[in-house]
């Protein structure tokens, strides 16, 4: 596991996941994919390499952990819950990293879906709003914020709402 990022960052590891399962509790009949970094700025101020994080965390780790843990699904005729984001079905300046590894979480359970149904498999995908949760208090900011001095309102609003997220919006205990 990588600590900085909390997902397994080990391909091996992620492969033997789902037989370790199985042999540890005997079945597996949900797998909750709820990876997630916030990855704020716009594209022309985000590096190559943090765009690649947002969607290798966001998307990649956990279409990867499912793809590992399906023979055991299949066998419990279980069920994978996608946790995206309404931000992976309606954009946000400033937010388009993030954006696009989670409208890809949703394209991909929808066609991971597609796939599994017929083995039994369901797929369901939560796209919540925005809960109280560490995202916004662990989000990550373009390294070259404000460099192209273009977006400073922007990222004024891009920092209010980061602000507001982490102590303002609801609480998920309600939900």
């Amino acid at each position: 596991v990588d600590p900085q990022v909390g997902v397994i960052a080990d391909d091996a590891a992620v492969e033997s996941l789902g037989v370790r399962v199985g042999e540890r509790w005997g079945r597996l009949d949900a797998l909750v994919n709820n990876a997630g970094i916030a990855m704020s700025g716009p594209f022309e101020e985000l590096t190559a390499d943090e765009l690649r994080q947002s969607i290798e965390v966001n998307l990649v780790g956990p279409m990867m952990l499912t793809r590992a843990c399906l023979p055991a699904l299949r066998e419990a005729r279980g069920v994978v819950v996608q946790v995206a984001s309404v931000s992976g079905r309606t954009a946000d300046a400033l937010m388009g990293a993030y954006n696009a590894s989670k409208f890809a979480v949703v394209g991909a359970s929808e066609a991971l879906a597609l796939e599994v149904a017929p083995h039994g498999v369901r797929v369901v995908i939560v796209t919540p709003g925005p809960f109280r949760t560490p995202i916004s208090r662990n989000a990550f900011q373009a390294a070259a914020k404000g460099s192209t001095g273009m977006y400073a309102e922007g990222w004024a609003g891009v920092d209010a709402w980061l602000a507001w997220h982490a102590t303002g919006s609801p609480d998920p205990e309600e939900c």
